[in-house]
């Protein structure tokens, strides 16, 4: 157990440097036709519109399955988000104690690990290194909130007018720019108007991709159970998240301090130790 906390641990600090998702979806029909070119005619959308007070918190218990190579590593654990200030995971490999934390936060990611009373933050700026340019706090928290958004992470309803609009067999396709970073593209599927698939790709080759599934009202507004990421980099790096338990009632969204006993280390010296 130890050594499989030591892996999930590693790779969720490589997470922390480029989230992204994948997985099996419906064929996309090659009859490309343009709706009107922008996205003001998809505006009333779920995932386009502002997201609404009764999504702004969102807390739910979660089972991650994380690949990276041949290795797979199953475990629980839970998740809290609020918009704006934090998406908060922590790992309880047993259900019961909490073994490590993960943070992504406006300013940096904490990784916070109990058992060696470790912990390391980490810059967005980092996600460049791997190819991932333009990653922040907004577009993660995008990615978790189901949402379209713009390369700089902004929702689309922003700058409607730089988001374009194909017409793809069962799906909408939307697309952005790169504005110097990654260039995003959306896929809403036209009977149940839920954002079904994210991919951003890099200058250098790196993607990131996303794939929702299992949708179910959640503050009425319907929400995927279940989320499958993908980086696909030097060596493809996987996570599914399934999402049960929900809650959208309001809460504070405090980071977690670790205590005097901890040691906080560079991302490099945070990885070695391993």
């Amino acid at each position: 157990m130890l050594r499989k906390l030591n892996n999930f641990l590693l790779l969720l600090s490589l997470l922390a440097m480029g989230l992204s998702s994948c997985s099996s979806r419906k064929n996309l029909q090659e009859d490309t036709r343009s709706v009107s070119g922008k996205v003001e005619t998809l505006a009333d959308k779920p995932s386009i519109a502002p997201v609404e007070l009764s999504s702004r918190c969102l807390s739910a218990n979660v089972e991650l399955t994380v690949t990276l190579g041949q290795e797979k590593l199953h475990v629980k654990g839970k998740l809290k988000m609020k918009n704006g200030e934090g998406v908060q995971v922590s790992v309880t490999p047993l259900g019961i104690m909490e073994a490590a934390c993960i943070e992504f936060l406006p300013d940096n990611i904490n990784v916070i690990y109990k058992l060696k009373q470790i912990t390391t933050k980490i810059l967005y700026a980092d996600a460049a290194y791997i190819g991932l340019s333009g990653i922040n706090y907004a577009v993660l928290e995008s990615i978790f909130q189901n949402a379209v958004f713009l390369p700089d992470g902004r929702s689309a309803h922003c700058s409607p007018g730089s988001i374009s609009v194909e017409s793809m067999g069962d799906y909408y396709r939307l697309a952005t720019g790169s504005n110097g970073g990654m260039k995003y593209s959306f896929h809403i599927d036209k009977e149940s108007n839920n954002l079904v698939y994210t991919e951003g790709v890099g200058h250098a080759g790196a993607t990131i991709q996303c794939t929702y599934s299992g949708f179910e009202d959640i503050g009425g507004r319907q929400f995927p159970t279940k989320m499958e990421l993908l980086y696909k980099g030097a060596e493809p790096l996987g996570l599914t998240i399934e999402f049960t338990k929900f809650n959208n009632n309001d809460f504070s969204f405090v980071p977690r301090k670790p205590g005097e006993s901890y040691t906080e280390l560079d991302f490099e010296d945070f990885i070695s130790s391993f």
